[in-house]
C-alpha cells in the first residue's frame, strides 16, 4: 500500500513492536525508508499520518527527529 517491499517490511517490523510493547520510535535510516529525503516536510508528515491512520496508531514527532508510533485507544 505504501510503496516498495522495503517500506512494507519496515511497517511490519514497527507493527510487531507496537503490538509487543505498545509503541515504537523510528529514526535515522529506518525513518528514511518510510519518508525518503526527497519528500518535502509536508509530504513526510502526510506519509507518516497516512501510515498511522491505516494501522490505527497514534504518532508524535519527537525533538530528536524521530517519530514515535503507538497503540491508539479511542476515548470511551
Amino acid at each position: 500500500m505504501f510503496g516498495s517491499g522495503e517500506v512494507e517490511a519496515e511497517i511490519a517490523r514497527i507493527r510487531a513492536e507496537v503490538l509487543r510493547s505498545g509503541g515504537f520510535s523510528v529514526g535515522g535510516d529506518q525513518l528514511r525508508v518510510l519518508c525518503p529525503d526527497e519528500l518535502s516536510a509536508p509530504q513526510q508528515f502526510a506519509r507518516i499520518s497516512a501510515i498511522a491512520q491505516h494501522e490505527g496508531w497514534s504518532f508524535a514527532f519527537l525533538p530528536n527527529g524521530s517519530v514515535h508510533f503507538g497503540s491508539y485507544t479511542p476515548a470511551a
